[in-house]
């Protein structure tokens, strides 16, 4: 066995270093703990970020406090519940494509009165383009994004499907945070720790993923979600007016919104940059 830790069901794709911390914190006469730990409850919820992760949310409180946030995976209920409670934005749209509605959350938001700030959808998935864009619209009538937060999938192709709805309808100067962009690769790191690597490219990726969903870290896609960030770097090169600046932290991508028109609808990443140079490996470099 790897050192990657198993993620519950539903939880999928976690760090593998995320380990739960039983000493719970109090926000607003709600209990929190961090980890994976049991179901949330109306008087303590489960969030599935480390303590660290919760602090950097702290750093957007200018973007979050009284604006408008669309959170794509809500899990044990846990971040939505703390997000409301602690940075307090005016409109927090939280989706999740497990079908199953968080009872403890729903609680939560009918004992404070949140029922117009906390709008919770289940059963959504983040690459239904067409879903994701009309719910979002019909619950915003057309206002700007402050921030969007995707803890959801941490996979290639959904990631990239929502953020290419969903980061047209970002305010200029918004932001877009993009979480645990790292797993799959530090799931390679600890498969190559103890196996041999393939000979070729393609069969050690594969490799990597079926050995993630034997330990059911997440679902994975044979290229992982870190090639995003050569995309983003691609494309701010390209049109900066698209994408104003983006940053790489340990945990999180983080892309502020340029003031460029976008059409949800048609907004396509790749069509942002041309690769002169082949770094990345999908795409064609003109002749």
């Amino acid at each position: 066995m790897s050192d990657v830790a198993p993620s519950p069901p539903g939880d999928h794709g976690a760090s593998h270093d995320f380990v739960d911390d039983p000493t719970p914190f109090v926000v607003d006469g709600v209990e929190f703990v961090s980890g994976y730990g049991p179901e949330s409850t109306v008087g303590r919820f489960t969030v599935i970020k480390t303590r660290e992760m919760l602090d950097q949310y702290l750093t957007l409180s200018d973007h979050i406090r009284g604006g408008t946030v669309v959170e794509l995976g809500i899990a044990r209920g846990g971040s939505t519940a703390w997000l409301a409670l602690t940075l307090e934005p005016a409109r927090l749209i939280a989706v999740d494509i497990a079908e199953q509605r968080i009872g403890a959350l729903d609680e939560l938001v009918a004992a404070r009165s949140l029922e117009r700030v906390v709008r919770a959808h289940y059963g959504v998935d983040q690459s239904d383009r067409k879903r994701l864009l009309d719910l979002v619209l019909d619950e915003l009538g057309g206002a700007p994004i402050d921030v969007v937060i995707d803890d959801a999938s941490h996979l290639l192709t959904p990631t990239r499907a929502s953020f290419e709805c969903l980061f047209p309808l970002l305010r200029p100067g918004g932001l877009y945070v993009i979480e645990d962009w790292e797993v799959q690769n530090r799931a390679a790191d600890a498969y190559v720790a103890s196996r041999p690597q393939p000979e070729h490219q393609d069969d050690f990726a594969a490799a990597v993923a079926a050995q993630m969903r034997r330990e059911r870290v997440c679902v994975p896609e044979n290229e992982p979600l870190s090639r995003l960030v050569i995309e983003l770097t691609l494309a701010q090169a390209t049109w900066g007016s698209a994408i104003d600046g983006f940053r790489v932290d340990r945990h999180w991508i983080t892309v502020r919104r340029g003031p460029a028109e976008l059409d949800p609808t048609t907004f396509r990443l790749r069509e942002l940059y041309v690769d002169h140079f082949g770094l990345d490996p999908s795409s064609t470099r003109p002749d």
